[in-house]
């Protein structure tokens, strides 16, 4: 079971200012605040995962020999509680997104239920820490709030247009992607949770 104990400050996945410059739009053109915001969630679904800092509590209740944590990366732990015992930083390693319970460097089996504490997540562009987000997930972001804003423009379902003798304009159509930018799903790939 897995609870938000402090929500992430914010969801978006990068600034109206980097936006503007890497879209070369000024940074007041309407709709880019509400454009980034969609994106955000876009991927954030794309991805299955949330990306902001935030502080979480699970329990596991059959534990194993490793407890693979709900969200990554792990950044710090509160508390770890086994089976209402409160284990020191010594009783347990974090190897990738799996925690293990520890004595004398030998990994030992959980016992009980166990409550786990811990802050996971980046921090967005706009707030400050020190596990900044990855510029490919930012990068994305701003791919697809750019294809958001550009498709206001258009009727979604013209595949192409051709005016003889003036121009003949073909448009990209996503082909059962989840996202409106190859570029994004690509450079989002590492970052895709795989849901058991």
């Amino acid at each position: 079971m897995l609870t938000v104990v402090t929500p992430a400050a914010s969801t978006n996945l990068t600034t109206t200012t980097a936006a503007s410059n890497m879209l070369g739009i000024p940074e007041e053109t309407d709709g880019l605040g509400i454009a980034i915001a969609q994106a955000s969630g876009m991927i954030a679904d794309h991805c299955r995962r949330p990306f902001g800092l935030q502080t979480l509590r699970e329990i596991f209740r059959w534990p194993r020999s490793g407890l693979l944590l709900a969200r990554a990366p792990a950044i710090s732990f509160v508390s770890v509680d086994e089976g209402g015992t409160v284990l020191t930083a010594d009783d347990y390693e974090l190897d990738g997104e799996t925690l293990f319970r520890v004595s004398h460097s030998c990994r030992l089996p959980w016992v009980g239920p166990i409550t786990v504490t811990y802050a996971a997540g980046y921090v967005l562009p706009g707030d400050s820490g020190t596990q900044t987000l990855p510029a490919p997930v930012e990068r994305a972001a701003i791919l697809v709030a750019g294809a958001i804003l550009t498709s206001r423009t258009r009727d979604p379902m013209m595949r192409s247009e051709n005016i003889d003798g003036v121009r003949s304009v073909s448009w990209w159509v996503p082909d059962g992607g989840s996202l409106p930018s190859p570029e994004a799903e690509t450079l989002l790939a590492p970052y895709q949770r795989i849901v058991g």
